[in-house]
Parts: C-alpha cells; structure tokens; sequence
C-alpha cells in the first residue's frame, strides 16, 4: 500500500484520464501540457517511494524546526508564526495521506492525494522563499 501512494505522491494529474472534453475531437485520456512545466519536472526528476517520501518529510520538519529554533533565538515572533504555519501546512499534508489510506484503500487513493500534492508544492515553495530571503540583500541585514 506504501508504494501504491508513495508512486502517486508527486503527479497532480492522473495517468488514467484526460483533460479534453468528448465535443474537442482528442482520443479518450489524451492531455494538455499547456502550464506543466513544474508536474512535468516532479514526474521525472523527484525519485519517488515510500523511503524516499519518508526522507522529504524528516528534512522538511527538520528545516521547519531549525527554523522555529532560530526564530527563538533572534526573538522574531514574525519568524516564529510563520514557522507555525509552516508545520501546520506539512501536517495537513500528512494527515491527507493518513485519511487517504484509511479511507479509500487502492482504488480511490490516487484521486485522493491531492492535497497532498498541493501541500508539497506549498512546502518546496515556503522552503524556497526562505532561502531567496535569507540570501538576497534584503535578508542579509544585520
């Protein structure tokens, strides 16, 4: 079951339908890349599996608490909710993927792992922005 969800984690878009309607003229399950340039790289370059997801999700909590740790020691409330936010958002990540599997079994459980997805998007972005401010002339304050 791990890696039934664990394959499935990183692709927004299912293998087994389409996204044109009958009336366009396209075969059954034919898609459109138009705005797929990010789906396109998870798919082929983010390794997938269950061990692997397991490691996404300890260097994203670890980042996470290094983070809140820092904002502790500068006093920075601001960093701090952020922080708050941050492991918020990576926990409703995970729960998805709790209720999912609970919840669904194999059949529906690709469809369901949506949230997931978003939220991992949404977490390499909040992990990104981090590094952009930390590392731009604004960040570099002292």
């Amino acid at each position: 079951m791990g890696d039934i969800i664990s394959n499935n984690l990183y692709s927004i878009r299912p293998n087994y339908i389409g996204n044109y309607e009958n009336i366009i003229g396209k075969p059954y399950g034919e898609k459109s890349y138009f705005f797929t340039i990010w789906s396109s790289l998870k798919e082929k370059f983010i390794p997938n599996g269950f061990g692997i997801s397991l490691i996404y999700i300890f260097l994203f909590v670890a980042y996470f608490i290094k983070e809140y740790i820092n904002g502790i020691k500068a006093e920075d409330k601001s960093k701090k909710f952020f922080q708050y936010v941050s492991i918020y958002i990576l926990s409703i990540g995970l729960v998805q993927i709790l209720i999912s599997t609970i919840k669904s079994g194999d059949v529906d459980l690709i469809s369901n792992l949506f949230i997931y997805n978003l939220i991992f998007d949404l977490v390499i972005l909040i992990i990104i922005s981090g590094f952009l401010k930390k590392y731009s002339s604004k960040g570099c304050e002292k």
